[in-house]
C-alpha cells in the first residue's frame, strides 16, 4: 500500500511539473526576442521612432514583469487592449511615444562583443511598435553603473544609452493612466 501511495505522489508531482513547464513556454512565446525577425521587408530604425507619435497604431511594452498593450482606435483614441472599457487617458500614451522619440536623438554606440555583455541576449524589458509602415521591437538590456540603460533596436548593429527616467515609464501602472 505504501508503494502505491509513493507512486501516486510521484505521478502527481511529475504532472504538476509538466503543467508548470507548459505555462512558462506559453508566456514566453508572447514576448519578442532579439532573434525574432520582422515580417516586413523594412526594419525598425530611428527614423521610425521619430515618427512614432504620428504612425504608431499599437504599442506593447514590458517592464520585465508586466506587459501592457494599447491600440489606437477611432483616429486618435488609445485603448487598453486587455480592458477596452477602461477610461485610459490617451495623452499618457502620447507622452510615452514623445519620450521614445527623444531617444532616437541619442548617439549610436557600436556593438563591441556579444549581446550578453549588455544584457540583450535575453532582454526582459521591451517595447513593440506597430504601424502601417513598420513593425518592430526595441530591447532594453542591463542598467549601467551610472544608472543609464542599454537600448537596441531590433536587428540593429549598434546600441543607445538611455536614461533611467524612460525605463521607469515602463513600470507605470495602467491605473495611473486613468
Amino acid at each position: 500500500m505504501k508503494k502505491y501511495m509513493i507512486l501516486i505522489f510521484l505521478l502527481v508531482l511529475v504532472a504538476a511539473c509538466l503543467l508548470g513547464c507548459g505555462k512558462g513556454q506559453q508566456e514566453d512565446a508572447a514576448a519578442p526576442t532579439v532573434e525574432d525577425s520582422v515580417e516586413n521587408s523594412e526594419h525598425l530604425t530611428t527614423d521610425h521612432i521619430v515618427a512614432a507619435n504620428e504612425t504608431t497604431s499599437s504599442l506593447q511594452y514590458c517592464d520585465g514583469q508586466i506587459t501592457s498593450r494599447f491600440s489606437l482606435e477611432e483616429g486618435d483614441t488609445w485603448r487598453w487592449v486587455d480592458e477596452p472599457t477602461f477610461p485610459l487617458d490617451g495623452t499618457k500614451i502620447t507622452e510615452f511615444l514623445t519620450e521614445l522619440q527623444a531617444l532616437a536623438e541619442l548617439p549610436e554606440i557600436p556593438l563591441a562583443g556579444d549581446l550578453s555583455l549588455y544584457g540583450l541576449d535575453d532582454p526582459q524589458k521591451y517595447i513593440t511598435l506597430d504601424s502601417e509602415a513598420i513593425e518592430g521591437s526595441i530591447y532594453i538590456g542591463d542598467q549601467r553603473e551610472d544608472g543609464t540603460w542599454y537600448l537596441m533596436l531590433e536587428n540593429a548593429d549598434h546600441l543607445h544609452i538611455i536614461p533611467d527616467a524612460f525605463v521607469q515609464l515602463l513600470s507605470r501602472s495602467v491605473y495611473d493612466m486613468a
